[in-house]
C-alpha cells in the first residue's frame, strides 16, 4: 500500500501569516474604534438634545414662555424657598433644576455628580464652576438640588438663572455661513410676532423692526435676536471617561424659543479651545468639525 504525502504548512509559514494578520489588525482597529467612538459620541448628543428639546416643548406647553415659568406655590415635590418663585427672574440656581426634572426622566439625583468627578475642557484644563456667558454651572454640588442623573445614565448640569431672559445672541451673525440654518428648531423659524419681541423692552435688546409685509417677515428668517434664559452641560455617560468637552460633553443654550446648540465664538477649532461650541458645530451637521481631536 502506497502511503500518500500529506501537504502542511511550516511553521515559518504559520509565523509569517500570523506577523501579516498582526500588522494590518495593527492598522485597522484604532481606525474602527475611532470611528465607532465617533458614532457613539455624536449619538449621544443627539439622544441628549431630544431629551432637552422635548422637555423645553412639554414645558412650554405647560407653562408658557420660560420668561413666565414659576414653580407651582402648591407643588408636593418642590423645595420650600423656590415655590412660587419664577425660575427666570428671582435668580434662583433650583428653579430651573427642578422644572427641567418633571419632564426628563431622573435615575439618581443626590451624589451627582460623584467625589473626584472633573470636566476638561478641550484643551484639557480642568473645569470647576463654569461660566458660560453671563451665567454660572455648578459643577460641583452634589447635593441633589440642582445636578442629576437622567435614567439613561447622562449627567445633567443646568445653570443658574438670567434675570429675565435678558440676554441676547444674534444667529445670523452666529451662524451667517451655515448651510444648514433651517435645522436650528424654532430659535431660527419666522413667524414671531413683533409684540412678541417688544415684551423685551425694545428697542433695549435690538429687536427687528418687522412690518406686515411677507418679503419683510421672509427677510427675518434667519436675521433672529434670541433671547438666553440659562444653559445645560450634559455629561453623555455620565461619570465613564473622557468627560471632556466637545468628545462626551456638551453645552446647549435654553432660549425663549428653545434649546439650541451653544453658540458664541468658536472655540472648537483646535485643542487649545474650550470646546462649548462643539455642539453647535456637530448638531449643525457638520461631521468632519472634530477631526483634528483624532489626528
Amino acid at each position: 500500500m502506497i502511503k500518500q504525502k500529506r501537504k502542511a504548512f511550516t511553521l515559518a509559514e504559520v509565523l509569517v501569516t500570523l506577523m501579516i494578520i498582526g500588522v494590518i489588525s495593527a492598522l485597522t482597529i484604532p481606525t474602527l474604534k475611532e470611528t465607532a467612538d465617533r458614532s457613539a459620541n455624536l449619538a449621544a448628543l443627539q439622544k441628549a438634545y431630544s431629551t432637552a428639546t422635548n422637555a423645553f416643548a412639554t414645558l412650554k406647553a405647560e407653562y408658557g414662555a420660560p420668561i413666565y415659568w414659576m414653580v407651582p406655590s402648591d407643588a408636593q415635590n418642590a423645595p420650600a424657598a423656590i415655590k412660587g418663585q419664577r425660575v427666570f427672574k428671582d435668580s434662583t440656581d433650583q428653579g430651573f433644576s427642578w422644572m427641567l426634572r418633571q419632564k426628563i426622566s431622573v435615575g439618581q439625583q443626590s451624589g451627582i455628580p460623584p467625589a473626584g468627578y472633573k470636566i476638561k475642557k478641550l484643551s484639557g484644563a480642568e473645569m470647576s464652576d463654569a461660566k458660560i456667558g453671563q451665567t454660572e454651572i455648578n459643577l460641583s454640588d452634589s447635593s441633589g438640588n440642582v445636578s442629576f442623573q437622567s435614567a439613561d445614565n447622562m449627567y445633567w448640569f443646568p445653570s443658574k438663572t438670567y434675570s429675565g431672559c435678558q440676554y441676547t445672541v444674534d444667529l445670523k451673525a452666529q451662524y451667517a455661513g451655515s448651510a444648514n440654518k433651517n435645522n436650528w428648531g424654532a430659535a431660527v423659524q419666522h413667524g414671531r410676532t413683533k409684540s412678541h419681541l417688544d415684551i423685551f423692552g425694545a428697542p433695549a435688546y435690538a429687536v427687528p423692526n418687522f412690518s406686515s409685509s411677507a418679503s419683510n417677515m421672509e427677510s427675518m428668517k434667519y436675521n433672529n435676536i434670541v433671547h438666553i434664559c440659562g444653559h445645560i452641560i450634559v455629561d453623555t455617560n455620565g461619570a465613564k471617561a473622557p468627560n471632556r468637552m466637545g468628545i462626551d460633553v456638551f453645552v446647549f443654550d435654553v432660549s425663549t424659543d428653545g434649546i439650541i446648540p451653544h453658540t458664541g465664538n468658536d472655540d472648537c477649532k483646535d485643542m487649545t479651545g474650550d470646546g462649548y461650541t462643539c455642539s453647535s458645530k456637530l448638531i449643525n451637521g457638520d461631521e468632519h468639525a472634530l477631526d483634528f481631536i483624532y489626528e
